[in-house]
């Protein structure tokens, strides 16, 4: 009776031993740069009624798969935090033990796959789609998994969902020297500092003199006096190796961005200001200029613009031991140039 039993525990260790050196399939997904790399995706490159062309967009590795193993299936599905906006699945052969896919494989076409558009895709994020061409701007992922039949059971893995983000166009926003082509309220210097918003972290500006009767487009893609690329959110006019401005003339600038999409890389152009310099620079203007120009460019300065831009600035700025706003005291140089306010002194605190 003892003999029997240790031969039953002898005989269950052994299967059990066996059973565990059999490795089950493994899955790793990845994107590609066009989707992580891009600020905008374009619905023709998403490809949502999957053709077998196109793009490659994310590559799946399937690997230890036994040559045993049965009905194993891919599954894929796109989505973002509140809706599915396509699912597939593709059919793999056991052999080879390691195999790549793409999208690509996923195909409409196919007899050992599909790829879908959902039908129940919800009608705002849809007529955006339809209206725009861009996926709307949101969070998406890539949810995949697979199953498979190993003769002992069925089973199924996830892999981690992998991401990417639509921002969107971006913006970019002209804030000094405001748009005035009449000239009413003239730039007191002639080497004037210009400051924009903007979602982007690098920019070309060019300054250009606009002739009479000329529309100020015309005379930034004509006659520019001034161009350069920054990669802060504001610029001083240089004190040499550009044409000087002169004081009375006219001017238009205009701020440009680049953003990547789906499409490739795409420029992004913020309105045209026009702006006109004081036709008599005083030497009120000219220290009002000084100091904010000392404020501005000095070691704290980029700091403070971007505190300023990003509406984080604790300080204040008084006149006349009044508290003002940024804005209300750029939109009152042109009165010290003209002689409506004289500087008496200028302090910090």
């Amino acid at each position: 009776m003892k003999r029997r039993s240790w031969k039953f525990l002898l005989i269950t260790c052994l299967l059990i031993s066996i059973s565990g050196i059999a490795q089950a399939i493994t899955i790793n997904a990845s994107l590609s740069s066009r989707l992580t790399g891009s600020q905008i995706i374009y619905v023709s490159d998403l490809d949502l009624m999957r053709s077998g062309a196109g793009e490659v967009l994310f590559r799946v590795i399937l690997d230890n798969i036994a040559s045993t193993d049965r009905n194993i299936k891919l599954n894929v599905s796109l989505r973002n935090v509140s809706d599915t906006l396509a699912s597939g699945w593709l059919d793999v052969d056991p052999t080879p033990s390691r195999q790549e896919f793409t999208n690509l494989n996923l195909s409409a076409n196919s007899s050992k796959g599909h790829w879908k558009k959902n039908p129940d895709l919800s009608s705002g994020v849809l007529n955006q789609m339809l209206s725009t061409g861009m996926v709307p701007i949101n969070t998406y992922f890539y949810d995949m998994s697979v199953t498979w039949d190993n003769g002992v059971g069925h089973n199924s893995l996830p892999a981690p969902s992998i991401q990417f983000q639509v921002k969107g166009m971006g913006y970019v926003s002209l804030s000094y020297p405001s748009n005035d082509p009449q000239g009413n309220n003239p730039v007191p210097t002639d080497k004037p500092f210009f400051v924009w918003n903007s979602t982007q972290s690098a920019f070309n500006i060019t300054i250009a003199e606009i002739r009479p009767g000329e529309d100020p487009a015309s005379a930034l893609e004509n006659r520019e006096v001034c161009a350069a690329s920054v990669t802060s959110k504001s610029f001083q006019y240089p004190s040499s190796g550009v044409i000087a401005l002169r004081p009375g003339n006219y001017y238009a600038w205009q701020v440009v961005t680049s953003i990547e999409t789906s499409h490739g890389n795409e420029k992004v152009g913020s309105e045209i200001n026009v702006f006109r310099v004081a036709p008599v620079v005083t030497a009120e203007s000219m220290q009002l200029m000084a100091a904010l120009n000392q404020i501005l460019s000095g070691s704290i300065g980029a700091r403070l613009l971007d505190q300023i831009q990003n509406g984080n600035l604790t300080g204040e700025i008084y006149l006349n031991d009044q508290p003002i706003t940024v804005q209300q005291l750029m939109a009152m140089i042109g009165s010290f140039s003209n002689g409506t306010y004289n500087i008496r002194n200028v302090s910090s605190r």
